[in-house]
């Protein structure tokens, strides 16, 4: 008994295990990696890499072995490894880029042309001169309308649209494109855009004080909107001052600018309200100083020193 309590006691030898082979397949030339690359290893199968471009065998037993690399739009790569007792033996497989080879197959891409619509859906309100970019054809502004149309976009390919109106945060977004229906974006407000044209409205209304007449409120961008769609500015005056503002204006400041045409009704009558940002009437109706939208965006740009308004009847002096 007590010899065979002493067997028992002694070790069993270890079995010996396998060895790991991994690694990494990358582009050559560079350090990007590739993942869903097919690694074969002669006798062991076949692996996908990951998405970091790593592979792995276990158990593999010492002896010369063919490791094969393919992957989509890379020549495939063949070496031998030679793997011994080393509990792991690392590999790294370097694919160079290649064209792809397509037998007796033409493939024709078909261009098509769409449409559609960028407007404010909280104030029913279509959106001019919003910039709509592409990946794949120059971009375009809307209209007076909130239209837009992109010409010669891939039929069946994804497209991505970025929309981007001047105080709203951007749209970005992928689709496929379909010439029989109509895109209609929708963008809401910025808060800081909001924000930084509430200062600018401040420094324009403070350099300003003491010039308004009493009964012509200055009209900002909540007011006139409610003009947009079918009236033009000169619609919108003289609904607010009931016809006593036009006749009166001998001074037209658009943007800082002095705008020479007159009569003032026939140039009031090409501005669209949903371009502007606020309008005032000064020096008892005489003067109508007009800001746009874009100009806003460009006074805060480059934080503009505005000049105090003045005006000088029957002279040359006017801004």
């Amino acid at each position: 008994m007590a010899i065979l309590v002493l067997a028992t006691a002694v070790p069993m030898p270890v079995l010996a295990q396998g060895v790991v082979v991994q690694g990494r397949v990358f582009q050559f030339g560079s350090r990007a990696v590739i993942g869903n690359a097919t690694v074969d290893l002669e006798g062991y199968g076949a692996t996908l890499t990951t998405a970091a471009g790593t592979f792995r065998f276990e158990d593999v037993e010492p002896g010369e072995y063919t490791l094969r690399v393919e992957a989509l739009g890379f020549a495939p790569e063949s070496r031998v490894i030679e793997v011994d007792s080393a509990t792991t033996v690392p590999v790294l497989v370097g694919l160079r880029i290649a064209p792809l080879s397509i037998d007796s197959l033409v493939v024709e891409l078909r261009t098509i042309d769409i449409e559609g619509q960028v407007r404010d859906a909280a104030k029913d309100l279509l959106l001019v001169n919003a910039e709509v970019l592409t990946d794949q054809v120059a971009g375009t502004l809307t209209d007076a309308h909130g239209r837009f149309k992109l010409e010669d976009v891939l039929e069946g390919v994804p497209l991505r649209v970025v929309v981007r109106p001047f105080g709203y945060l951007r749209v970005d977004t992928i689709f496929m494109p379909d010439k029989n229906q109509s895109y209609v974006f929708e963008p809401v407000p910025d808060p800081w855009v909001e924000e930084m044209i509430a200062v600018q409205i401040g420094k324009i209304e403070e350099r300003a004080a003491g010039l308004q007449t009493v009964g012509r409120r200055p009209m900002n961008r909540d007011r006139l909107v409610y003009y947009a769609g079918t009236f033009s500015l000169l619609d919108a005056l003289e609904v607010e001052f009931r016809n006593r503002a036009i006749d009166e204006i001998e001074c037209i400041i658009i943007d800082e600018k002095r705008e020479q045409f007159l009569p003032a009704g026939h140039f009031l009558q090409s501005i669209l309200p949903e371009e502007l940002e606020r309008v005032e009437l000064l020096f008892d109706g005489a003067m109508i100083r007009i800001y746009t939208r874009q100009f806003m965006q460009y006074m805060f740009d480059l934080e503009l020193d505005l000049r105090p308004p003045v005006y000088v009847p029957d002279g040359d002096i006017c801004w």
